[in-house]
């Protein structure tokens, strides 16, 4: 009986011992295990953080060639405004300097034009305008009445005098209308050669034509004693004429 219950405590024993090894061999393996597991996972840590630090490095990477590329685009911009402000600056220049060379080539050549136009302007206005002498005009028309067989009266006293038909006194007295004083009619011609006309709107145009027309009317009168003289200007409605007096 002693020896069974010895027998018995050693087999407890060993069982017991049996169960301690399996105990510390599973705890050994849980550890390494859980070693493994832990490994494993700082491994995996380490990876996700490499992961995460390259992740990072690429982002700052990225955001910095992003930043670059914004700071290009930003000075492209900026150089691209400021091209196109000194284009816009130069332009502006150009035709400010355009607009001002234009001015002044105009104004040049307003002055040159009115420079060499002022002569001009000046030589039709004397164009415009031409003179004659109505003292020889008088004299032409008495020449050419006489020879349409009338007798002048100044000349007429000029003769009676030379017979002594009258004295000197009676000469001085008498001269040069003896009693025509007021029987005259008055022919008036434009003082511009270029508008002389006739009555009718005939154009003259010349001191021998205006003469004839004078002399042309006092030939048809009746008496033979006539006489052309120029008595001055008369003006009517702004024209300026020269009175011609037929005495007759």
């Amino acid at each position: 009986m002693k020896k069974e219950h010895e027998k018995k405590i050693y087999l407890l024993f060993l069982v017991m011992m049996l169960v301690l090894v399996g105990c510390k061999k599973e705890s050994e393996d849980v550890i390494t295990n859980d070693s493994a597991i832990s490994s494993e996972q700082v491994a995996e840590r380490d990876e996700t953080e490499k992961d995460g630090l390259e992740d990072a490095k690429k982002t700052d990477s990225t955001m910095e060639a992003v930043q670059d590329k914004k700071s290009t685009t930003e000075e492209n911009d900026s150089t691209r405004e400021t091209q196109s402000q000194n284009t816009t600056e130069q332009k502006a220049g150009t035709q400010a300097t355009t607009e001002a060379s234009r001015q002044e080539n105009t104004t040049t050549n307003t002055s040159v034009a009115e420079a060499s136009s002022s002569p001009n302007t000046e030589a039709v206005t004397e164009s415009e305008f031409v003179a004659y002498d109505p003292q020889n005009v008088a004299q032409l028309a008495n020449a050419k009445v006489k020879a349409a067989g009338k007798i002048l009266v100044p000349e007429h006293l000029d003769a009676l005098l030379a017979e002594g038909t009258i004295t000197q006194e009676e000469y001085n007295e008498y001269y040069p209308y003896d009693g025509m004083e007021n029987s005259y009619y008055s022919v008036f011609v434009e003082t511009n050669l270029l508008e002389a006309s006739t009555t009718s709107g005939r154009k003259l145009g010349s001191e021998d034509a205006i003469a004839t027309y004078i002399a042309n009317m006092l030939a048809l009168e009746n008496g033979s004693y006539v006489y052309v003289e120029y008595s001055g200007i008369y003006n009517l409605s702004g024209t300026d004429f020269y009175e011609f007096r037929c005495y007759r």
